[in-house]
């Protein structure tokens, strides 16, 4: 039995060891190539992976959810390594997305954070804002962030169509459950 466990410790230490001799092979290839050629390599393995992902776009399935976690490291690497690329911001908010879908909330917020941070001229960022609010409200269930992401984006675009939408989130998160029923049957009518 001692022997049986130990055969099977070796063969868990043989394929960490190998998988990790294949990320150093694939860091050396990659340190091999030019800046640009690097960069081309990182947009074609991310082109390839977002295609696999979206011809079978359940996470649920088990080989998927490795590779989702694949494609957010490559966005978050990419981004890392090319921060003022015009597709950098596009990359963390996909990033972001495919988090929500895998459930890491709090790294979403880290990826929709970087986007309003290190981007401010980026043209989804009203959404990015109202998506920060909507991940600390449903799924974080923090409300007093979510009111304060809700906030940001009326402090910002006070006219724009999602302030009203933030607004709303905004009374709906003060409301009881009962209070939500009847103003919801009401606007029904």
């Amino acid at each position: 039995m001692k022997r049986i466990a130990m055969m099977a410790m070796l063969a868990v230490l043989v394929a960490c060891g190998s998988e990790n001799n294949e990320t150093k092979n694939d860091s050396a290839a990659t340190e091999s190539l030019t800046p640009e050629q690097g960069k081309a390599k990182m947009l074609e393995d991310i082109a390839g992976l977002e295609k696999e992902l979206t011809q079978n776009a359940d996470l649920t399935q088990p080989l998927q959810k490795p590779k989702a976690m694949d494609l957010v490291r490559k966005y978050r690497d990419y981004a890392s390594i090319n921060p003022r690329d015009s597709i950098t911001p596009l990359y963390l908010f996909k990033a972001a997305d495919l988090s929500i879908g895998l459930g890491n909330f709090e790294q979403a917020v880290g990826y929709l954070d970087n986007v309003l941070e290190n981007h401010p001229t980026y043209d989804k960022r009203i959404e990015v804002m109202l998506l920060k609010g909507f991940v600390y409200e449903y799924h974080m269930n923090q409300h007093a962030d979510a009111v304060r992401a809700y906030k940001d984006l009326i402090n910002a675009y006070p006219n724009h169509r999602l302030a009203k939408d933030a607004q709303a989130a905004i009374d709906n998160l003060t409301l009881t459950e009962e209070e939500l029923l009847a103003k919801l049957k009401k606007a029904a009518k």
